[in-house]
């Protein structure tokens, strides 16, 4: 028969996954997650590069991970660079068998056309369909001064935008209630839902500790 399990016993913490490819994404996250999460067990994999190696991404995940119940996956990727290759189909359906094949495990995060999106949503919601980096680029220096996608940016872009959080997290739901309804192309970000869940991941955490 087998022994009861000791009351005092801690219970096995959740693994997390983020892969973000770009270096801006791995900043801020990087800083998310010391600022907010200190509680959980988040590897952040910049390993693959560009975002635009999906392939390799989502058979990564099939070969390492969904099969590990104690790891939760996100895949955070612009999808400006995906478009413009014209790599989308091939993208959607690598999407679609990835999601089933993870039976839950896996997040999609996903910004149109680049997270720098969701950093405008800390000051502004915007239904705007902005195509591209560059096409972005303006208006967030209009609310981010000198902002640049570079190494100097990946380090503090998560502290100038700490404050704001809420009310981009407000704003991505807000984007994405438009995007599901819009007959167009739009701008968006599901940010938010990377940060709802880890919020909710650490309640577990600090519940169960």
């Amino acid at each position: 028969m087998a022994k009861p399990r000791s009351k005092n016993t801690k219970p096995f913490k959740q693994s997390i996954l983020i892969i973000c490819p770009g270096e801006i994404e791995q900043g801020y996250i990087q800083s998310l997650k010391n600022d907010r999460y200190h509680g959980l067990s988040i590897s952040i994999e910049p390993r693959l590069g560009k975002a635009d190696a999906f392939e390799k991404v989502f058979n990564l995940l099939q070969q390492e991970y969904f099969g590990d119940a104690q790891v939760t996956c996100f895949y955070v990727n612009d999808m400006d660079a995906i478009i413009k290759q014209d790599k989308l189909n091939r993208y959607q359906n690598l999407r679609k068998n990835a999601l089933k094949a993870s039976r839950g495990k896996l997040t999609m995060i996903e910004s149109m056309p680049c997270i720098e999106f969701w950093f405008l949503l800390h000051f502004i919601y915007t239904t705007k369909y902005y195509p591209s980096y560059d096409s972005l680029l303006n208006v967030v220096r209009g609310n981010i001064p000198d902002y640049e996608k570079n190494k100097p940016w990946a380090k503090k872009i998560y502290a100038f935008l700490r404050d704001r959080t809420n009310t981009a997290i407000k704003h991505s739901k807000e984007c994405m209630h438009n995007k599901q309804s819009c007959e167009g192309a739009c701008s968006f970000t599901n940010m938010h839902e990377l940060i709802e869940q880890l919020d909710e991941l650490m309640s577990k955490n600090s519940s169960s500790s």
